[in-house]
């Protein structure tokens, strides 16, 4: 069965019934979030990516999202410049922003946590921290499905 991609999808050009939650992830390594989308959707959360900090803000007000990761090291926007935008912005500013960083900096998670950021893991990620992080925030299955989204989720109206 062939699933949309989110990552195609502007929310208000579809229905979603029983939708799953949707997360907005801010990366700037491809790879890295190629990797992270898949290990998210099995645990039954949709994710939108962006490639960069300015389209990080532009996503987040695009769409209806339900938590936001976001890495700090990209181009266009660091990442608290970007939670910056974030916190400033009407439809964002109450929203759940998980920064991932790659270093062990004590004061980069300082200043995420002052300008906002709900919690910070560091990289190499582990992804039962992740999803210990999001659970406090939406939804996320415990253990992985074989087919995210074939059911309980269905998306209506995609093009």
């Amino acid at each position: 069965m062939d699933h949309p991609h989110l990552d195609d999808i502007v929310t208000s050009d579809v229905a979603i019934c029983n939708s799953p939650p949707i997360v907005l992830h801010v990366e700037d390594d491809g790879d890295f979030s190629a990797a992270l989308k898949y290990r998210l959707e099995a645990h039954g959360v949709a994710v939108v990516r962006a490639f960069n900090g300015d389209d990080g803000i532009r996503q987040s007000r695009l769409r209806k999202v339900d938590a936001i990761l976001l890495d700090f090291n990209m181009p266009f926007a660091k990442g608290d410049e970007v939670l910056e935008a974030l916190r400033e912005h009407e439809g964002t500013k109450y929203l759940p922003v998980i920064a991932i960083t790659g270093g062990q900096d004590k004061r980069l998670e300082l200043r995420m946590k002052q300008l906002g950021a709900s919690a910070h893991l560091t990289k190499p990620l582990k992804f039962d921290d992740l999803r210990k992080q999001l659970s406090r925030f939406i939804d996320i299955l415990p253990a992985p499905v074989a087919y995210p989204f074939s059911k309980p989720y269905t998306v209506r109206g995609a093009r």
